[in-house]
This record gives C-alpha cells, sequence and structure tokens, in this order.
C-alpha cells in the first residue's frame, strides 16, 4: 500500500472500505483526527463485525488507541518511530511490511507473543535492516507458519528451516540487494513435506540451488518468472512430478523441456519468452499435455502450429498475444482448429490470420480477434455459450447474416474500427446483448430487427454516418450509455428519450448539422453527461448547477 503526505488510517473488511484522511472538517493534525467523533464511531463500528484486515500509514503509532485484541491482521507502511505501541499479539495470524524506512523501527520486538501467526510477508526492506529483521524472526513461534513472502533482502534459511506446516514460499530478489554474490540457499526447503507451493523471482544462480532437492514432491505450483537464463529447467522439474501449474513467463530460456516429467500440468505460462533459438513446441510437448487447460504464450518467440492445438484435449484457455513486429510465434496461413472444451481464446494481433472459419466448441465463451487483418469472419454453427466476441481493428466490411442467429447467447460484441457498412437482419436474436460497439465503421441505417436488443447498457456507433436516429431506440430501455457523435444527425425526436430512464451518458458532438437538443432531454434529471457540439447548439435556456462548460473539450458543453 502507498502511503502518502499525511496521515491516513485505512479500514476494510469484506463489505465495508472506509477511509479517512486529514481535512477541514475533521481536523487539520492527527491529534484532532484520532480525538474525532467520526474516527469514534469507526472503532465501535467495527468492533461489532467480523474484521479482516486493518491497515494504518501515519506517521504517530503510540497515539493510536486501538483495540490488538480486534485484528487478526496488521499492515506496516513507513512507520517512523523509534518505538512502536505494543499491539502485536497472540491474536495476530499475518504479519505484513512493506517500505519500512528506518531500522530504528523495532516494532518486531513481540513477535514472539504470536501463537497464532500464518503468515509473514515482508517487502521492500533496506538493506541496513536486514539483520535486525532476521534476529527478530529467530524469536518468532513458527510452528504454525504456512505461507511466507520475502520480496526483500531478508535472508530465511535459517529462519525457515524447522517451519515443518510452511505449505506456501515465495521470493525475489529486489534491485539492489546487500547479498548480490551470495546466492539463495533453497536446501532448508527439503525439511518441510508439505512444501505446495514455490514462487521464486531470483537469477540464475539462485535458482541452481533448486536442482537436485528431495521433498518436493507435494509442490503443485511453482513460479520461476523471470528468473531463468539459458538454464536447463529438467534438473529443477525432476523432483516435482505433482506441479499443475508452471509459470516460466520472461526468462531467456530454451524449450528442450523432457514434458514427460509434467504429467498433471494444468497451467503453463510461457509469455514473453526470450529465445535466441526460437525454440519450437515440439511433438512431445503435445503428447504428454493431455491434462493442460490454459496455455499462455503471448509475446514469446517459442513457434507452435495452431492445428495442433486439437490434441490438448482438455485445454480451456488459449492465449496468444502477438506483439507488432514481423516475427510471429504462430506459423502464417496455419489454420486454426479447436479443442473441444475451450472456453477461451485470444489471438489479438496475430495479423496474418486473414480468415476465421473454424467450427467453433459448443463450450467456447470468449474469443478475441483484435487486429488480425481478419478479412472475412463467421460462426458456422450455434454456439450456446459464446458470450464475448472482440472483432476490432479489422478489414471487415461486412458480418455473416446469421451471425445473431448463431450466437444467441452473446454479451458483449466489438465490432469498432472496420468498415462495415451493413448491419444483418439477425441481429435481433441477440436478445441478451449488453455492450456493442460499431465505433469507426460505414454504417448509414439501423435495422429494425435492431428494437429488440433490450438488453442493451452500452451502445456505441461513434464515427459512421447515421443520419437518422430510429424512433425505436426508445424500446431500448436499458441503455445507461449511447455514443452517437460524429455522424451526420440532423435531427432527434422527443419520443426517443423519454422513455430511457436509465440513460446517464450521450454523445452526440460532431454532428455539425444538429441543431437542437429535444426539450424533453435536457429536462431529465438522471443523466450526467451529455456533450454536443457548442458552437452549433446553445446551451438550453433552463440551465442550473449541473452545465458547466468543460474546459477540457472547449468544442463542448457537458451534462
Amino acid at each position: 500500500m502507498n502511503s502518502n503526505e499525511n496521515p491516513e488510517i485505512e479500514i476494510e473488511n469484506e463489505n465495508e472500505n472506509l477511509e479517512i484522511e486529514d481535512n477541514e472538517e475533521i481536523g487539520t493534525t492527527l491529534d484532532e483526527l484520532l480525538q474525532d467523533e467520526i474516527i469514534q464511531y469507526i472503532f465501535s463500528f467495527f468492533r461489532n463485525t467480523e474484521l479482516r484486515k486493518v491497515v494504518f500509514v501515519c506517521k504517530r503509532w503510540s497515539e493510536l488507541a486501538l483495540d490488538p485484541f480486534l485484528w487478526d491482521k496488521l499492515y506496516i507502511s513507513k512507520p517512523t518511530e523509534k518505538k512502536m505501541k505494543p499491539i502485536i499479539t497472540d491474536f495476530l495470524k499475518s504479519i505484513y511490511l512493506c517500505n519500512c524506512g528506518s531500522k530504528e523501527v523495532n516494532c518486531l520486538t513481540l513477535l514472539h507473543k504470536c501463537r497464532n501467526l500464518r503468515t509473514i510477508s515482508f517487502e521492500v526492506v533496506p538493506y541496513t535492516w536486514i539483520n535486525e529483521i532476521s534476529n527478530l524472526l529467530q524469536a518468532c513461534p513458527i510452528e504454525s507458519l504456512s505461507f511466507v513472502d520475502f520480496s526483500c533482502n531478508v535472508r530465511s534459511e535459517s529462519f525457515l528451516k524447522n517451519c515443518s506446516n510452511l505449505t506456501n514460499f515465495s521470493v525475489s530478489r529486489p534491485t539492489y540487494n546487500a547479498y548480490q554474490d551470495e546466492p539463495f540457499q533453497f536446501r532448508f526447503l527439503s525439511n518441510i513435506e508439505r512444501l505446495e507451493l514455490v514462487k521464486v523471482r531470483l537469477s540464475d544462480s539462485d535458482v541452481q540451488q533448486l536442482e537436485n532437492l528431495e521433498n518436493f514432491k507435494k509442490i503443485t505450483y511453482l513460479n520461476l518468472n523471470s528468473s531463468l537464463k539459458n538454464q536447463n529447467l529438467n534438473g529443477i522439474l525432476l523432483n516435482m512430478p505433482n506441479i499443475t501449474f508452471l509459470d516460466i513467463s520472461g526468462c531467456h530460456l530454451s524449450l528442450q523441456i523432457q514434458w514427460e516429467l509434467l504429467p498433471k500440468l494444468i497451467e503453463l505460462n510461457l509469455s514473453n519468452g526470450l529465445d535466441s533459438q526460437q525454440s519450437l513446441l515440439s511433438d512431445n510437448f503435445f503428447e504428454n499435455m493431455k491434462n493442460l487447460a490454459k496455455l499462455d504464450v503471448s509475446l514469446s518467440k517459442y513457434s507452435f502450429k495452431l492445428r495442433n492445438l486439437v490434441e490438448l484435449p482438455q485445454l480451456r484457455c488459449f492465449l496468444s498475444i502477438e506483439s507488432n513486429s514481423n516475427y510471429s510465434s504462430i506459423d502464417r496461413g496455419d489454420s486454426i482448429i479447436l479443442p473441444p472444451h475451450c472456453a477461451k481464446v485470444d489471438l489479438r494481433n496475430y495479423t496474418f490470420m486473414k480468415e476465421f472459419k473454424p467450427d467453433l466448441p459448443d463450450s467456447l465463451q470468449s474469443l478475441f480477434l483484435f487486429s488480425c487483418g481478419l478479412k472475412t469472419f463467421s460462426v458456422s454453427s450455434v454456439s450456446p455459450y459464446l458470450s464475448y466476441i472482440d472483432i476490432s481493428k479489422n478489414q471487415l466490411s461486412t458480418l455473416p447474416q446469421d451471425f445473431g442467429k448463431n450466437c444467441p447467447n452473446l454479451l458483449e460484441l466489438n465490432c469498432a474500427y472496420n468498415s462495415i457498412s451493413l448491419i444483418p437482419d439477425s441481429f435481433g436474436q441477440m436478445k441478451r446483448l449488453r455492450k456493442l460497439s460499431f465505433e469507426k465503421n460505414k454504417i448509414s441505417s439501423i435495422p429494425d430487427s435492431f428494437q429488440y436488443c433490450t438488453s442493451l447498457n452500452e451502445l456505441s456507433f461513434r464515427a459512421n454516418s447515421i443520419i437518422n436516429v430510429p424512433l425505436f431506440f426508445n424500446k431500448l430501455t436499458h441503455l445507461n450509455s449511447l455514443d452517437l457523435s460524429f455522424n451526420q444527425i440532423t435531427k432527434l425526436s422527443d419520443e426517443i428519450f423519454d422513455p430511457l430512464e436509465l440513460l446517464t451518458e450521450l454523445s452526440l458532438e460532431g454532428n455539425k448539422n444538429l441543431k437542437k437538443l429535444p426539450k424533453r432531454l435536457t429536462k431529465k434529471r438522471k443523466q450526467e453527461k451529455i456533450t454536443i457540439n457548442f458552437f452549433q447548439i446553445p446551451p438550453p435556456e433552463e440551465t442550473n448547477n449541473n452545465y458547466y462548460y468543460s474546459q477540457e473539450k472547449k468544442n463542448c458543453l457537458i451534462l
């Protein structure tokens, strides 16, 4: 949590988020703030709730007269006093220290009282304070400790060697490290039989210490993000047969991996992978990844063939967000065949696709084809669960006539930045559609069947060629936001907006021939913003405090 210049108290739980800062209403100093009735009310408030988190960012800890027996989590950020009020008790289960900037802060001297401590997390701790923290940790009762996160310079080997109940361990090396030349020792982890999650973001020399360690058979989660460079991963994976999640994103790594070592792998993250040899996901990968449900190769340079995806029968999520470079990790011109259980496909910026006509599996829910160079797009059969489609920024001029028929349960559709001139009549069959964008196309008219899309909340026809807004727009009673800006609209009927009680944002700027607004529209109270042509349309006669001239948009009047 970032600290501010002024003292601040933030109290959070699952249902409430109260935030109090110094201001004129509740006092100009921390002393006045702590004596204020509002603070007293907050104290009484969380005495009667199941508070799960208390956060303090302030300058004078000793004056915080709070009852520590109500807490089970403590977050500390930038304390500045030499001595902190003894607020660490038997009831405390979690301690988080972030950006503590003074080694004189001795707030952990009472750690020996924390008999129920489950979680310890340190972030951005200066190297001048390392030895002090390490010594304090030695006195901490660690029998019940299950989660440890050291995103700092703290040397934890000796402290953790007796953590018999530890299940989650996370460590990363900051930019400046006092132990930069000394590799992190992981051998102590071999004594922890219950360990399930290991997250490491260190250097090559550190990660090498993970090789050939025993008792890692229960580990299911391994995150080595940005930690590997030209290193063989097989030695690390040899004793981890139960891994279900593996993150080696951002690594300079050859993919000469014995994938048979990971028979239970469910999620694999290869994003931002850099490999000078441009490794190919081999046949060995597809043969052994029969349980893989999520594959992320976004912005990586590991090449593969789209048609091989069908060999991953359990794949539910496939992400391949290409960079805007001439090199593509997917073979150009390769056809795509989706696995039968696939629920999400993301091929954004894969600019060599040209057309998309695969047989979509019934399980597909989300399809992202942003900036793929598509000239044709079709949904060849009914997709009962398809909810999200993004085909924006392509080269589409038409949509298939059966588009709405084959996507009856679609919730969001983004067709922006294409050259579409005609909306199919079948759009009226998408009665669950909530968000639709045809921004920056060539649409001049809207079909009558559009009136049946009565669930629409957000609708954008920005930058098209629309002249007339159909009267049936008054049937879209769930609209919250309507963007008709930069068209060729000349007139708006009063009857269109009268039933739209939920409409709060309306954009009409850029319609140079629109001379006036409907009178009923200007009298509606629920609208929060209307943008119109400032120079073409004069302000309404009955202005009130809700109208003001925007300094940011000098050509608009905003309501």
